[in-house]
């Protein structure tokens, strides 16, 4: 009864619907068993999205925690990379009815898309990447450091990266901590600490 109510409702009057996955997924782990229950996990929130009709679900990249680090790659993250290209290839070989969307994380350390060069390389590495789009969030990329004045660069930087063509969903969203915090403590826009010149020329922006 719930779902055919909602279905009515989003027949009705929504066009597009975005859901987050959950946090426990852990996507770029080395760990054998939490990679297939991450796995399993997504795939059971794939498959309730479609049969929701729900188009975007938004995904957390995870942590390269337990990947061998290197001298060339301390952080480990090119396995972690590669590990989340994996999965993601594997599950929209099957999964073709929603679009997975990458979201950039504020946290530093082995974290994988706080630095947007992380999902240049994962572009780079998949097998449906029309399947796979991206999620901004401004309090992230803040946190995690990156300049958003002056604006345009930032733009820029997005596009070289993401693709303006393939940001589907904006988290737009301040923060109270520090640019290049890397904490993630979600405050309204303009109630934080990038504040009201920040976000502002972001929200108003012809791009």
């Amino acid at each position: 009864k719930d779902k055919q109510s909602f279905l009515s409702l989003r027949r009705t009057h929504f066009k597009d619907v975005f859901i987050h996955s959950s946090y426990w997924i852990n996507p770029s782990t080395y760990d054998k068993e939490v990679y297939e229950l991450s796995k399993r996990l997504l795939r059971r929130e794939l498959v309730a999205a479609d049969a929701l009709e729900i188009n975007y679900l938004v995904l957390h990249a995870g942590s390269s925690k337990g990947h061998l680090a290197t001298k060339e790659d301390p952080l480990a993250k090119q396995p972690g990379i590669d590990t989340l290209a994996k999965m993601l290839n594997s599950l929209t070989k099957r999964e073709a009815g929603i679009q997975i969307l990458i979201e950039n994380s504020a946290h530093g350390k082995r974290t994988i898309g706080n630095d947007f060069e992380d999902l240049l390389q994962l572009r780079q590495k998949l097998d449906f990447p029309d399947r796979i789009g991206f999620c901004v969030d401004t309090g992230h990329a803040f946190s995690y450091g990156y300049d958003l004045d002056p604006i345009d660069d930032f733009i820029a930087l997005l596009d070289q990266t993401l693709g303006l063509a393939n940001i589907k969903n904006i988290h737009f969203k301040d923060e109270y901590d520090k640019q290049g915090s890397r904490l993630d403590r979600h405050a309204f826009p303009v109630q934080g600490t990038a504040g009201k010149t920040v976000l502002q020329p972001f929200l108003h922006h012809q791009k």
